[in-house]
């Protein structure tokens, strides 16, 4: 149900369904034992549809799994299989369970995030761990450099003081979280949500910013010396003290946030 487009509704026609797909086993009539489980579940049906009582009910059912997954590192494991970005209810559960676990169940949270730096093909369990860690409060290693987690949901986070140089934050929702004196030399922020965060100090020397909402941001004394600004959003954001030396961007599109401002040779 959270694999087939986070479908809270799961159709099934005992006519039509053909007998190898997954949902015969659960949803049919031949098993016994799995009959009475069923109906025993809080689940009802109308008509070929199955539903749960309420979706907070699959949120945590989700979120159990999810973490009985973390036994497996491995690329295959469910924690590699789909973001849970758009999903705040499980990401909750996911953190109030994480909380409660004792330090080595956690450990490959941070294995994830680790395995990422080398291999491309772990970063939605990467982007998971690091957003389940980052609800729970739990202390980041200062060094997150290389890292791959696009499309990770920190908003609200603390990240003060951590580097991030050359990490792949593409998509990433840091929208109110705290950034300051944060390093991202070289790190790449395409599209990312970096709406009413304090960035004062952080440093974007060399990042990819393109398209990222800075609306509302604070970068009071930011270094964003030759990094790319093509497409960003500035509105309401504080600009004192930025360094702009060799950035790309376009001065007519800049005009539009903050129009009093000369920006001389850049």
């Amino acid at each position: 149900m959270f694999v087939d487009n986070n479908k809270v509704v799961v159709d099934y026609d005992q006519m039509n369904e053909k007998i190898s797909s997954e949902w015969e086993r659960f949803l049919g009539n031949t098993d016994i034992e799995l009959l009475l489980l069923r109906f025993s579940m809080p689940l009802f049906r109308r008509g070929n549809q199955y539903w749960f009582f309420h979706k907070s009910l699959r949120d945590y059912l989700i979120s159990c799994a999810l973490l009985d997954s973390l036994k497996d590192t491995s690329q295959a494991t469910r924690f590699n299989v789909q973001s849970i970005a758009p999903e705040p209810a499980i990401q909750q559960f996911l953190a109030e369970q994480v909380q409660q676990m004792p330090e080595y169940e956690r450990k490959p949270l941070f294995k994830f995030i680790e395995y990422s730096k080398r291999d491309r093909n772990i970063q939605i369990a990467s982007a998971n761990a690091i957003t389940v860690l980052s609800r729970a409060s739990m202390q980041h290693s200062v060094n997150l450099n290389n890292i791959r987690v696009p499309g990770a949901d920190l908003s609200n986070g603390d990240f003060n003081n951590l580097q991030f140089v050359r990490a792949d934050l593409n998509n990433v929702n840091f929208n109110n979280a705290k950034l300051q004196s944060t390093n991202f030399k070289g790190a790449c922020l395409q599209n990312a949500n970096l709406q009413n965060a304090n960035l004062q100090n952080a440093n974007f020397e060399g990042a990819s910013l393109q398209d990222a909402n800075l609306n509302g941001a604070n970068l009071s004394g930011a270094n964003l010396r030759r990094s790319i600004l093509l497409g960003v959003k500035l509105y309401n954001s504080n600009l004192n003290n930025v360094n702009f030396e060799g950035a790309s961007l376009r001065i007519r599109d800049f005009h539009k946030f903050v129009p009093n401002t000369n920006f001389g040779d850049i």
